[in-house]
């Protein structure tokens, strides 16, 4: 497997989703924290954020990209000052409200699996745990 797929699986595996913004490579991650930091810019509940995410409600989109970004900067140690919100305003013009609800909503759900989605991850751990490997390519 090259460095480049190892990078693409590993970024899956940590949920984290990659992009590219003012010539700089950055990343979204949710966790607890990311999505309280969300709610508390935009005074809403976790349903709220949902439907403001299904009906493009641009406060709250773009409450959980910065606050996705806080938690890529936050678990990568970047040094200095995470962007502010303006910064988020003018990464999100620059990459597309197509791309920015995309980078969100795979970041939400690998942060938050469905029940299917958790035991079907739990079932590949455990086959990587007892040394299962895909067969080689014939």
């Amino acid at each position: 497997m090259s460095n480049a797929v190892r990078g693409i699986e590993s970024a899956k595996m940590s949920g984290i989703q990659n992009f590219v913004a003012a010539g700089k490579k950055w990343g979204l991650k949710f966790g607890t924290n990311e999505v309280a930091l969300a709610q508390e810019k935009t005074a809403t509940n976790v349903m709220e954020i949902q439907v403001g995410m299904a009906t493009g409600n641009l406060i709250i989109v773009r409450a959980l990209f910065w606050a996705g970004v806080h938690g890529w900067f936050r678990r990568t140690k970047r040094p200095g000052n995470p962007p502010s919100m303006i910064e988020i305003g003018d990464m999100m013009d620059e990459i597309g409200m197509k791309k920015v609800v995309e980078l969100v909503g795979n970041a939400f759900q690998a942060a938050f699996p469905t029940e299917g989605e958790q035991e079907e991850a739990e079932l590949d751990n455990e086959g990587a745990d007892a040394g299962e490997t895909e067969p080689a390519p014939s």
